[in-house]
């Protein structure tokens, strides 16, 4: 389907562009969708039949502080949004991505039976992932539920291709930060030209984060490179997202330079508004670049990264060894999950200890102390046990 400006279908149609704007918000041209301040319009569109009752319109913005905030001034950004709920919900998402668990799922729960779809599903994202974060893992089942039930009422129903894109873009975080089988959900990358700037660049996030999954880290980085350069506005939070999987991507690479460098960058992002929740997602998978640049340089942060990360990595092996047929470790210790990770990677004993500034007599230690706790007795046992 192709679309185009409300402008170019009004004078298609024959009518003024306000009337066009006022029958898309009333939801009585089907499939249009709002792209920023203006509406795409599909070029097939009538004028519209008014014995035909329109659908519910939601103008509601899904995950307002993902789609756009000035880096440092959150705060400030979240006072300046009129509508009430997204006001509510972009507190929500403040809450969690500071680690304020609590507060966000104060917000949330009462949006969970909203009859707002958009509303509904970012309620249950951080329902979900707040209450992972608390251990309260039967209210983040529940939360998925609703997630997985709204997902499928969409695709079976006479639903708008926005709300589609978000159900999609919704599950596609849950199913990319837990690992969990994709259980048929449509590709993001067919529901993206339905959302606006700062969720496509996080839904690139989630194409990226796919592709490392998969091995294919060249794949992964120019993802992110694209995503990167193709948006003409920066968008801080999923800057940081899209930083980290580079940094993801260059460790398993070994390019531990490159690695650095994109912490870095998405820290000095994050660190304004004090945004830490997106380290502590990642923790394992960033093999020690948050003890490098973390534990001497801004110990009051780490030590905030390592309580959340403790609780986090707990309750996400719990949800990924139901969920998959080969279980992680989830006896190991930080720095020894971290080590265990280097060394199934084919890291050497010389590198590991350079890139954590141990001796490699202390790593030669842990290694043996992570095969006793496994049960194991060599690199290609432990390959098993390791997050891939």
């Amino acid at each position: 389907m192709t679309f185009e400006s409300a402008k170019k279908a009004a004078e298609r149609l024959g009518c003024t562009e306000r009337a066009v704007q006022k029958w898309a918000k009333e939801g009585k041209i089907p499939y249009a969708y709002k792209d920023g301040r203006d509406w795409k319009i599909p070029e097939n569109a009538t004028v519209p039949n008014p014995n035909i009752k329109a659908k519910p319109v939601y103008n509601n913005e899904p995950y307002p502080i993902i789609h756009t905030y000035t880096s440092g001034k959150i705060l400030d950004y979240l006072e300046s949004i009129e509508n009430e709920d997204d006001r509510a919900m972009a507190y929500c998402e403040y809450y969690y991505f500071t680690g304020q668990f609590k507060e966000s799922t104060i917000i949330a729960e009462p949006y969970l039976d909203s009859p707002n779809p958009i509303l509904r599903t970012s309620a249950a994202v951080f329902c979900l992932f707040a209450n992972l974060s608390r251990g309260i893992m039967h209210k983040s089942r529940h939360a998925g539920g609703i997630l997985k039930a709204e997902l499928a009422r969409c695709l079976d129903e006479d639903e708008t291709d926005f709300i589609k894109a978000v159900a999609v873009f919704s599950m596609g975080i849950v199913n990319m930060q837990l690992h969990l089988p994709e259980q048929n959900i449509p590709l993001m990358r067919d529901y993206m030209k339905y959302l606006d700037g700062g969720i496509r660049s996080f839904a690139c996030y989630l194409m990226a984060y796919k592709a490392y999954l998969e091995k294919d880290y060249s794949r992964s980085l120019g993802i992110v490179e694209t995503a990167l350069s193709m948006s003409a506005v920066q968008y801080p939070l999923p800057m940081i997202y899209l930083y980290i999987i580079a940094a993801m991507d260059y460790m398993s690479l070994m390019k531990v330079r490159e690695a650095n460098s994109c912490i870095e960058k998405a820290w000095l992002l994050a660190a304004p508004d004090g945004l830490i929740i997106p380290f502590v997602e990642h923790y394992n998978l960033l093999q020690g670049l948050i003890e490098k640049h973390f534990k001497k340089n801004h110990p009051e942060d780490y030590n905030k990264i390592i309580a959340a990360a403790k609780q986090y990595n707990l309750s996400w092996h719990e949800v990924y060894n139901e969920n998959n047929e080969q279980s992680v470790a989830s006896n190991l210790t930080h720095i020894e999950f971290t080590i265990a990770m280097l060394y199934s990677r084919n890291w050497r004993v010389k590198e590991i200890a350079a890139h954590m500034e141990l001796s490699e007599r202390t790593i030669t230690n842990y290694i043996t102390v992570i095969y006793d706790k496994l049960g194991i007795n060599g690199k290609k046992e432990l390959e098993k046990f390791m997050l891939k």
